[in-house]
C-alpha cells in the first residue's frame, strides 16, 4: 500500500473505533460477525405520483476490512441480512434502484450499509 491509502485506512479505523458501536451483523442462523459500526439516522423522501413519503431509517457505515465472519471469509452485504443493535433488529435492504449498500468514502475503504428496523 502507499502512504497515502495508509493514511486513509487508518483514519477510516480510528474513526469507527472513536464513534463507532458494537454491532452483530448475521446472515441466516450460521453465520455472524461481531464488528463496529457507526449508526445514523436518515431521512429517506420517497416520490409518488400524488405524494412524498418521508421514511427515517437507519445506516450503518463500517470498515471493508471488518467484514468478516467469525468463522472466516469476507462478506459483502446482501439485502435480507440482519443487523443486531441496540437490542434492535435492522434488515439490510435495496435503497430504490440502487443495491443495498454504497462506499462511505472517496477511497472504497468504508461502506454504508442500508437498513430498516424490523424488531426491537
Amino acid at each position: 500500500m502507499s502512504l497515502l491509502s495508509d493514511g486513509a485506512a487508518f483514519r477510516v479505523s480510528t474513526r469507527l473505533a472513536a464513534y463507532g458501536q458494537a454491532v452483530l451483523y448475521s446472515r441466516g442462523s450460521t453465520l455472524s460477525a461481531a464488528i463496529t459500526a457507526r449508526p445514523g439516522m436518515v431521512e429517506r423522501v420517497i416520490e409518488t405520483d400524488t405524494s412524498s413519503v418521508y421514511t427515517h431509517d437507519t445506516d450503518f457505515v463500517l470498515a471493508v476490512a471488518d467484514a468478516v465472519w467469525s468463522v472466516g471469509g469476507s462478506f459483502i452485504p446482501q439485502p435480507g441480512d440482519k443487523i443486531t443493535y441496540d437490542s434492535k433488529v435492522y434488515e439490510v435492504v435495496n435503497q430504490g434502484n440502487s443495491q443495498c449498500y454504497s462506499e462511505s468514502d472517496h477511497r472504497g475503504l468504508s461502506w454504508r450499509i442500508h437498513t430498516k428496523e424490523v424488531a426491537s
